[in-house]
């Protein structure tokens, strides 16, 4: 299991008319549900997130996965698409597991499962997000 938790409260986005704070909560699984996450404990899938997330003005409140599944918290202004985020970050990812580990290759099923939340009830689900994956919080804990 592999987490990575980088809880930041969600200040709203300020455009030159409106103010928004958005967070989606989205969740996809391995190709046929395939449980290789697993392996995945040295933090480049949450990493690769949280860079591609970086590039369209987004930010990764937390991140955890299961053994064939990832979720993630995602703060995002209201001129970005949730399907094209999606996208975009399930890429990233596959690309990022694939060019480091030779043999295993990471695929995703089709789609993906998205809700919007509720920004005043953020910590209890980045909360279940990280109880995902407690083993790579003791990683992250340990490296400091």
């Amino acid at each position: 299991m592999t987490i990575h938790y980088d809880f930041v409260v969600p200040r709203p986005v300020m455009t030159a008319h409106a103010g928004s704070s958005l967070v989606v909560h989205l969740a996809w699984a391995t190709r046929g549900f395939e449980p290789i996450l697993a392996l995945c404990t040295d933090g480049s899938l949450a990493a690769a997130l949280r860079a591609t997330a970086r590039e369209l003005a987004c930010h990764v409140v937390a991140v955890g996965n299961t053994a064939d599944e990832v979720h993630v918290l995602v703060r995002y202004p209201a001129t970005v698409c949730v399907s094209e985020l999606t996208h975009l970050l399930k890429a990233a990812t596959s690309e990022a597991w694939n060019r480091r580990r030779r043999g295993i290759r990471l695929d995703w099923h089709p789609g993906y499962w998205a809700k919007t939340c509720d920004v005043d009830r953020l910590s209890a689900l980045a909360e279940y997000v990280r109880a995902l994956s407690p083993v790579l919080d003791e990683v992250q804990a340990a490296a400091g």
